[in-house]
């Protein structure tokens, strides 16, 4: 897959952000209204000459999604065209701004899915799952496959700030073809 794109980000009077389209395209896979967006959380794809890129939020891009869904899910888009409108939610606790990790209890961590769609553990029907229990996962190792429209998009262990760079995984928590929501748990792990 092509490296994603970063859209280009508006500071508001009143406080609220906009997302801009940074080329020309196909805006494909809407968030919707609601919807929480931190920096690298994936919005959507954008196709410029046949070619899909990933658009993830750029540094600062941080708020939830308070514009409306368009009523197509692929649409053409110019060069600064508004894709999201976002307003900052002040309640917020920190802890929420990283969908990738949480406390799980019994001192487990889980790892969370940083977009929505389907879930697939296999990279093909006939391969072995990406990651099952006793995995041990190291930065950038593939975990499962998120497809959203038609494109699969990779999903990899990232430990960030609130995971240990290797893990083990003790419980996967998602079959193949569940339906996903942003921030659902994918799987319980452990400090290796």
């Amino acid at each position: 897959m092509s490296a994603p794109l970063e859209p280009l980000l508006e500071r508001c009077a009143d406080g609220g952000l906009r997302l801009r389209a940074p080329e020309v395209g196909w805006f494909i896979g809407c968030l919707e209204q609601g919807q929480l967006v931190t920096p690298g959380s994936a919005l959507g794809h954008l196709s410029s000459l046949g070619r899909p890129r990933p658009l993830i939020a750029p540094e600062g891009a941080e708020g939830h999604v308070t514009s409306v869904q368009p009523e197509r899910q692929q649409q053409p888009v110019g060069y600064g065209e508004l894709l999201y409108e976002l307003q900052p939610s002040q309640a917020e606790a920190p802890a929420e701004a990283s969908p990738q990790a949480a406390d799980g209890g019994d001192g487990l961590l889980v790892f969370r899915s940083p977009m929505a769609g389907r879930a697939w553990r296999r990279a093909r029907p006939d391969a072995p799952p990406l990651a099952e229990v006793g995995t041990l996962l190291s930065p950038g190792q593939p975990v499962m496959l998120v497809e959203v429209m038609k494109t699969f998009t990779r999903i990899v262990y990232d430990p960030g700030e609130r995971l240990p760079a290797r893990a083990r995984v003790v419980r996967v928590l998602i079959e193949d073809g569940a339906e996903l929501e942003e921030g659902a748990s994918l799987l319980e792990i452990e400090a290796s």
